[in-house]
């Protein structure tokens, strides 16, 4: 049976309420960077692999945490990280080209000792290759088959990127669950009726707006994808430590809209770009598998619809729809991040594969 749960938690959360100090119990973790697979040079997703140093729990279950902008997914999902650790599950966290930026206290000590050596996803922020959707899917799909992966959480341009990946290699990953946080497909932006002006014109231009800080690139670009980032409240700081590359955080932004151009328009001005292919892909997907959808209800916009609803009700009787009363980042906002990580533990214990059909 479908359910729709309605979940009141909170209201929305400060900007400055979150900022990242990796430092949980109980918890050990690995590293390490994999370029994408195909010609497409000098980019790479950096992978971490974080599971229980407990004797006691045995990590069995992996599962794959994918972020959006500008985001990672150690600062994303560090609320659930923990948690999901401890009851024996292994956290495959991917983080999207140029995203991986070394923390502030790692910078210090190399601009202090050159000797020390800043992580070598680093050096990728000083690359001018743009990143394509084909080289991140089919490095995902890799990770994927590596680790044994059957469950995908995903948020933003993660779920976006699932959504695509799902549907393109449906035939050749073995996905039993996903869990998509605050977006749908086919990928559409809805306001509601109470939306302020200036909302609305934020809401209406910001896609098309980090696409072009991305093609315009260095300090503007930089400066005006930071203001957006602060205008939506994120709580996270990737995109202030980023510095002058900030810009390059909006890469997906600029495939997208590249791709819409060659969809509707015939206009292409990469012949490279595949992302035409990719968002048909997206669209397309429709999940044949148990879903958890979550969304911030606070949020005055939705990034999905009632075709996306549907198709999660008709997915498999074990899926279900949340809402919790937060913005876009409610996973990670003080007053409903417990209960985020509640609601994600407990549908992946009951929808265990050996306990579905």
């Amino acid at each position: 049976m479908f359910t729709e749960i309605e979940t009141h938690r909170s209201r929305r959360g400060s900007v400055h309420e979150f900022r990242l100090s990796w430092q949980m119990d109980q918890v050990v973790t690995e590293s390490c960077r994999v370029d994408l697979r195909g010609y497409w040079k000098g980019t790479s997703l950096w992978v971490e692999i974080v599971r229980s140093s407990l004797s006691s729990v045995s990590p069995s279950v992996p599962l794959l945490l994918l972020h959006g902008w500008p985001d990672t997914p150690l600062q994303l999902f560090t609320h659930q990280i923990q948690t999901l650790a401890q009851a024996g599950y292994t956290c495959i966290l991917v983080t999207l080209p140029y995203y991986h930026i070394p923390s502030p206290s790692a910078q210090q000590q190399h601009h202090s000792n050159p000797e020390v050596p800043l992580t070598p996803h680093s050096t990728e922020l000083q690359s001018n290759h743009t990143p394509q959707f084909a080289g991140v899917l089919n490095t995902l799909s890799d990770i994927i088959v590596h680790f044994e992966i059957h469950t995908i959480i995903a948020h933003d341009w993660g779920s976006i990127v699932s959504f695509g990946l799902l549907h393109r290699f449906q035939n050749t990953l073995n996905i039993k669950r996903f869990i998509s946080l605050d977006l749908g497909t086919p990928a559409r932006i809805r306001l509601l009726p109470e939306t302020s002006l200036f909302v609305r014109i934020i809401a209406n231009s910001y896609f098309v707006t980090n696409a072009l800080c991305y093609a315009i690139g260095g300090a503007v670009g930089s400066f005006v994808s930071r203001t957006l980032a602060r205008a939506g409240k994120c709580p996270n700081d990737v995109i202030v430590r980023a510095g002058n590359n900030a810009y390059k955080l909006c890469w997906p932004y600029y495939r997208a809209v590249l791709g819409v151009l060659k969809m509707k328009f015939m206009v292409s001005l990469d012949h490279t770009d595949d992302s035409d292919v990719f968002l048909n892909d997206v669209n397309r997907f429709k999940p044949q598998f148990p879903v958890l959808f979550l969304y911030g209800s606070a949020s005055p916009l939705r990034y999905f619809d009632e075709e996306w609803s549907s198709r999660v009700k008709q997915s498999h009787e074990s899926s279900e729809i949340h809402h919790f009363n937060s913005d876009h980042w409610f996973m990670c906002r003080s007053k409903t991040r417990e209960a985020v990580t509640e609601c994600i533990l407990r549908w992946l214990t009951q929808t265990e594969p050996h306990t579905i059909q």
